[in-house]
């Protein structure tokens, strides 16, 4: 954990309480009563040695986090709470069993259910869709896909289906038909998918 310090050397890692998202900054130059600290950008301050803003950071310590950085940002230095870290694992594990049936030889078809609202992904198409296109290849498997939503959902229904027929899934208006048309395609009965599916 970053503690207070008052007497900086050249090479000094440091931290600004206010200011987290500068990152850890490292004493470049100690002069009368300041430091120069340069930050992971490339940017260089004169700071006030005696202020109480600025924090020492153990070699082993990444500093302090701006808890409000983006989920990338934070993944990157391993600052995730446990619920974000259990979806996160549940996102990847999702898209590897993605991954894994459209190189399967033996798989005709993959079927998903999203389902949007509060509570559920901010944009599930967003991490699903590119990977439903790299499996929706002309030799790999057909993508059939069940967006369950309505148009009141924060993640915009239509744009979470567009998204998806754009990769080059079969879109579904319900779980049935969504159901019906992965067995066609299972079963070999493309008159059933091409049918009208709704």
């Amino acid at each position: 954990m970053p503690t207070a310090r008052r007497t900086w050397t050249v090479g000094d890692r440091l931290a600004h309480r206010h200011n987290p998202e500068m990152g850890v900054g490292r004493v470049v130059e100690v002069q009368e009563r300041a430091v120069v600290v340069e930050f992971p950008d490339g940017t260089r301050l004169r700071l006030a040695e005696a202020s109480d803003a600025l924090v020492a950071v153990a070699a082993e310590d990444r500093g302090p986090l701006d808890p409000t950085a983006a989920l990338v940002e934070r993944l990157a230095v391993g600052d995730v709470d446990p619920l974000e870290d259990f979806a996160i694992r549940l996102d990847a594990l999702h898209l590897a069993a993605l991954r894994e049936a459209g190189e399967d030889d033996d798989v005709a078809v993959v079927l998903l259910d999203v389902v949007l609202g509060y509570g559920g992904h901010a944009d599930p198409a967003s991490v699903l869709a590119p990977a439903c296109a790299a499996v929706a290849r002309p030799d790999g498997p057909r993508v059939v896909v069940y967006v369950l939503g309505t148009d009141k959902d924060p993640q915009d229904l239509a744009r979470q289906r567009r998204a998806f027929e754009e990769a080059g899934c079969l879109v579904a208006p319900t779980a049935a038909r969504a159901a019906l048309a992965a067995a066609a395609i299972a079963g070999r009965r493309p008159p059933i998918v091409a049918g009208d599916l709704s």
